[in-house]
């Protein structure tokens, strides 16, 4: 059966779909609001933190002049400061400027691929996979991860205004870019996906590659900035297993897991405890590198024949890069990790669900996309509870691997905090 997408037809208001956005993701994320404070970070970041307890000259002095545990993140600070101001040590009000962020996130998601695409159903459809899968509550319902909601923030804003084309808006994406760094290293791959729209767009010319230099110059300084920081203390850590072949073949794993976690978001963790990989000729293995070499394959073979295919496995290859462990971190992978990069299967999805082509739409696939949108929907509700406070959220990884230690030692002193022995 076909209906005729007369609401798409007519000239529906952007104000209305943003008002649509709002509410769904609003929905969705309501039950986070009266979380508590996490014991991983939480404490660091806002309950213990100095810097966060004035608004003033003196204490801006400080928050940019300070790393603080090894991140420089003035602007993130700020925003917990303002939080404090208003909130004190009440998390209420910290879940609240999250959900906020978000919501505000998924609006520009929409924002920027109508833009680039003059496709409504494509762009809500994107915004809504990005916005209400469980893999975001990670960042949303943990106050900490605020860096990641305000460098995307920042970051879509200089993408969108870079799509304007025009002299002013080139400077205010130029300082979007630089607001994005300041609130977290992960903006570095920012001109990057500025070069992906450009080839999306066959705008491939001198003009747009002399352009991109001042955000090239910024990712160098921030990335020698991050990486001198984080070698400081540690951060930067040997290859997994010991050596380059384990390392790929962990990396490989991360890869095959994180795809797994986009569409099968049922074994959600919010320490995934992977065990670097020494057997290369098990099946495992061996499937995850063959895995990762055929969306290579399929992502440059796309390059002249679909370019949508090759924007959005780019995009996702693009945007996973800092935390990818090319230089190996001492987190393998994370939840987090995806809030940037699953955009791109977004967008894949909302090409393949939503063919422009065609001018009548199957009842069957408002059907199907209905359905995912409510399945997703009703898991992040039940993630979010996951992340109440530190017993529960340690509990849940427990239940999903009851030999990862991090969680044993993490729920002991839980338990500890609260005094119950």
């Amino acid at each position: 059966m076909k209906i005729r997408d007369d609401f798409y037809k007519k000239e529906t208001s952007h104000l209305f779909i943003a008002f649509l956005l709002f509410l769904v993701t609003f929905v969705t994320f309501l039950n986070s609001i009266n979380n508590q404070f996490i014991n991983i970070d939480d404490y660091r970041y806002v309950v213990h933190n100095p810097l966060i307890r004035e608004i003033d000259v003196t204490s801006l002095k400080r928050i940019f002049s300070h790393f603080w545990f090894s991140d420089y993140l003035p602007l993130n600070l700020i925003s917990f400061s303002i939080d404090y101001h208003f909130w004190q040590l009440n998390p209420k009000g910290y879940h609240i400027t999250n959900i906020i962020l978000h919501i505000i996130n998924v609006i520009l998601v929409y924002l920027f691929f109508f833009v680039l695409t003059k496709n409504k159903r494509v762009s809500i459809f994107t915004a809504l996979f990005f916005g209400l899968h469980p893999v975001q509550v990670e960042s949303v319902a943990w106050i900490s991860e605020r860096k990641t909601l305000l460098f995307f923030f920042f970051g879509f804003l200089s993408l969108i205004t870079y799509l304007k084309g025009k002299k002013p808006f080139y400077i205010f994406s130029l300082f979007f870019f630089l607001c994005s760094l300041l609130s977290k290293s992960h903006a570095v791959i920012i001109p990057f996906l500025l070069v992906l729209i450009d080839i999306f767009q066959d705008k491939i010319e001198r003009k747009k590659i002399l352009e991109k230099i001042p955000y090239f110059i910024f990712t160098i300084i921030f990335s020698i900035i991050t990486i001198l920081s984080q070698a400081r203390v540690g951060g930067i850590k040997e290859p997994f297993g010991g050596s380059f072949t384990s390392h790929l073949f962990t990396m490989a794993k991360a890869f095959l897991l994180y795809f797994r976690n986009i569409f099968f978001p049922f074994y959600l963790n919010n320490y995934y405890n992977i065990h670097p990989v020494t057997n290369f000729f098990s099946i495992s293995a061996i499937f995850s590198l063959i895995f990762i070499i055929l969306i290579l394959f399929i992502t440059i073979l796309s390059f002249k024949r679909n370019k949508k295919i090759f924007f959005s496995l780019s995009w996702f290859f693009i945007a996973l890069l800092p935390v990818s462990n090319i230089i190996p971190i001492s987190i393998v992978m994370a939840d987090r990790y995806l809030y940037l990069p699953i955009i791109g299967i977004a967008f894949l999805l909302a090409n393949l669900l939503f063919n422009q082509e065609k001018e009548k739409i199957s009842l069957f696939i408002y059907i199907f996309v209905s359905v995912i949108i409510v399945t997703l929907i009703g898991l992040t509700v039940q993630r979010n509870k996951v992340w109440h406070d530190s017993i529960s959220l340690w509990q849940d990884s427990l239940k999903k691997d009851n030999k990862n230690s991090k969680a044993w030692d993490m729920l002991g002193v839980a338990f500890y905090n609260k005094k119950e022995y």
